[in-house]
């Protein structure tokens, strides 16, 4: 089954379950969303028999004040959807252009827009289909004696979304747009209405024969509003949509006649309820699972179910990647502990595949997918990447990409400082490679992202390489670290040791199942050259450290890390100058374990000191040697300190 045949499943499967729109569910059929991110909402409450009674306002968001997003489901057309220009009205809730007449200039004479909606909304109120409350909205908006002015909130315009409230005795429930009922019985109604004014035809997704879709909803990206997957076409702006079975060049009585012998001209023909069902759940996993990064969105999700149990991508740099609501499962549960305990994320992965719990719950549901759409154009929206897999697959895939780029890494948890053997997520990578973006909106860097998670993400689940220049421009970025600054400007300590590790992550995937595979700690026996001169580096940039904190002196910025970019390229002349400026500082740690480190990796160089002469530039595998070295240092210091503190316990006791 292709994207779309999930898409419709995943709605059949979920509707029920997921029918709660305000705790994140799956928006009704024939319905689209308005908020209030950037206008107030008006709301009308009316008695049960269309009595004006009062009027309220939800006002404009402004999360600093308490008023935060509101999103409301109204029912719509499909014409009334992807209205431009054209005069098409939503039935119930609409603009007040639309619901009230006369009142941008103040007379009671129709507009063609109020003409519209009031037909719209009789139909449906006469029929079978209607209900009490949508009776009284009707039996309010056409009373043409009311001065409708008089009933609006303060501060609407023409284009405020007005709402409807129906106070009826003995019914809890007063706002019709939290009415399932209202819902359920407008797009039944409006399903009629298709039939009688499109042709059926055979349904390219599911294979049936039903009333075909003319136009597609847009709205599908919160924050590309008019961009759509299906393109309507409007026969004037040479929109294509596929491959005609006539000629387009026929004269209109034709065509028509053509279509009534042969069904639609197009080749592919999607049915209305198809096309609906798939976009409100690709609306739903996108609210819920979405990762967003400027106008595109990585979704994955559970084939046939809501998605809940399939956790996301290593993306983002957060534990909050993999879900813990109440159907979270033991391999979230396993890996966030070995994310909390420095554990290996890989080996909880696949250790969690054969949990019981795991196995059992996923029997059901065995096929997991993975989608990147993203807003070429404000108006078009494409499939960038879409693949499915099995889902103990997908999360081998994932253990995989943790494997070949496991390296010891840090993230920040409630403000402690947690470390886990695994991957960097994706944006760390691209933060090595590319750096951050810009203070404000940096479009640059979002289309730089987009591409780079785009790719990355190929990697993962295609098992393809990592680009080799993003492997290049990391190398490039943290051997030039005065250029790796923060907020302030200045060199920052914090983010260099994240672009290190996360450049050595890289190393890592490149040379996994080679000779030249590096491990994640020191290897006292690697004599090359590039990596011994590597370890040099970290062991003089300790030995500075140590000294400039023994002395409480916090400058963050030593001779190693000034002269890095030089030592890279000349190793053995930048050395010289590097090793001079510790003199001051080896003496006042003389014997320290960074000074017999420098030492003993000199001893290493070959007897004749023929690779330590050698001044031609290093390989990137030199850092791997000085985060190894630095990392080395830390853990005997931190063992000697641990040693002392237990000699002095047992002194003391």
């Amino acid at each position: 089954m292709g994207l779309w045949q999930n898409l419709v499943a995943g709605y059949d499967e979920n509707s029920m379950q997921l029918s709660n729109v305000a705790a994140g569910g799956i928006y009704p059929l024939s319905s689209t969303t308005v908020s209030n991110q950037t206008e107030m909402l008006a709301v009308i409450v009316l008695d049960e028999n269309g009595h004006f009674i009062r009027s309220e306002m939800i006002s404009k968001r402004n999360d600093k004040k308490g008023i935060f997003l509101v999103s409301i489901p109204i029912p719509v057309t499909q014409e009334s959807l992807s209205r431009a220009r054209q005069s098409n009205a939503h039935p119930v809730f609409d603009q007040r252009e639309y619901v009230f007449p006369g009142v941008e200039n103040n007379r009671q004479k129709p507009t063609e827009k109020n003409t519209k909606y009031k037909a719209l909304l009789r139909e449906f109120a006469e029929s079978p289909f209607s209900t009490s409350a949508v009776k009284a909205v009707w039996n309010y908006i056409s009373d043409e004696n009311r001065e409708f002015s008089s009933d609006l909130p303060e501060g609407t315009k023409a284009k405020t979304i007005v709402l409807f409230k129906v106070e009826i005795p003995g019914c809890p429930e007063t706002a019709l747009w939290k009415s399932p009922e209202l819902f359920k019985l407008w797009h039944s109604f409006y399903l009629g209405k298709v039939a009688d004014e499109s042709s059926n035809a055979i349904d390219f997704v599911t294979g049936k024969t039903m009333p075909v879709a003319q136009f597609h909803p847009k709205k599908v990206l919160s924050f590309a509003g008019n961009a759509k997957l299906i393109s309507a076409n409007d026969e004037k702006n040479f929109t294509f949509r596929g491959i005609y079975r006539h000629p387009k060049n026929l004269p209109k009585s034709a065509q028509t006649a053509f279509e009534k012998q042969f069904g639609l001209s197009d080749a592919v023909t999607i049915g209305y309820e198809t096309s609906q069902k798939a976009h409100q759940y690709l609306r739903y996993l996108m609210a819920n699972h979405g990762i967003s990064c400027g106008d595109q969105v990585i979704v994955p999700f559970s084939i046939g179910t809501s998605g809940k149990m399939i956790p996301s991508p290593p993306v983002q740099d957060s534990d909050d990647d993999w879900n813990e609501d109440e159907t979270e499962t033991t391999a979230d549960t396993i890996m966030k502990l070995g994310s909390r305990s420095g554990k290996n994320y890989a080996k909880s992965i696949r250790n969690a595949l054969h949990g019981y719990e795991l196995d059992r719950q996923w029997k059901a549901h065995a096929r997991s997918a993975i989608v990147i759409l993203e807003a070429a154009t404000p108006g078009r929206l494409s499939v960038t990447f879409y693949r499915e897999f099995a889902s103990s697959e997908y999360m081998e895939c994932i253990a995989q990409w943790h494997e070949e780029c496991m390296w010891p890494l840090w993230h920040k948890k409630d403000k402690q400082a947690l470390m886990y053997f695994g991957a960097p997520s994706i944006d760390r990578i691209i933060q090595a490679a590319f750096g951050w973006p810009k203070p404000g909106q940096d479009k640059a860097y979002e289309k730089i992202r987009m591409r780079a998670r785009q790719n990355l993400i190929r990697s993962i689940f295609d098992n393809a390489p990592i680009p080799a220049d993003y492997l290049a421009n990391a190398i490039s970025r943290v051997s030039n670290p005065l250029g790796i600054t923060g907020k302030n400007g200045t060199f920052d300590r914090k983010r260099f040791s994240s672009v290190l590790a996360t450049t050595c992550a890289i190393f890592k995937h490149e040379t996994y199942n080679q000779e030249e595979s590096f491990d994640m700690s020191i290897e006292p026996k690697r004599t090359d050259r590039d990596y011994l001169y590597g370890r040099l580096l970290g062991a003089a940039d300790k030995l500075e450290q140590y000294a400039l904190r023994k002395k409480n002196n916090d400058r963050p910025v030593t001779a190693a890390i000034r002269y890095m970019q030089t030592f890279s390229q000349r190793p053995f002349s930048a050395w010289q100058i590097i090793h001079q400026s510790l003199v001051p500082y080896k003496q006042q740690v003389r014997g320290s374990i960074a000074d017999m480190e420098l030492q003993a990796i000199f001893n290493q160089f070959n007897g004749d000191g023929k690779d330590f002469g050698n001044d031609s530039p290093l390989s990137g595998h030199y850092l791997i040697g000085y985060y190894h070295e630095c990392a080395y240092i830390d853990e005997l210091i931190r063992a000697a300190h641990e040693k002392t503190s237990v000699n002095n316990q047992q002194q003391e006791n």
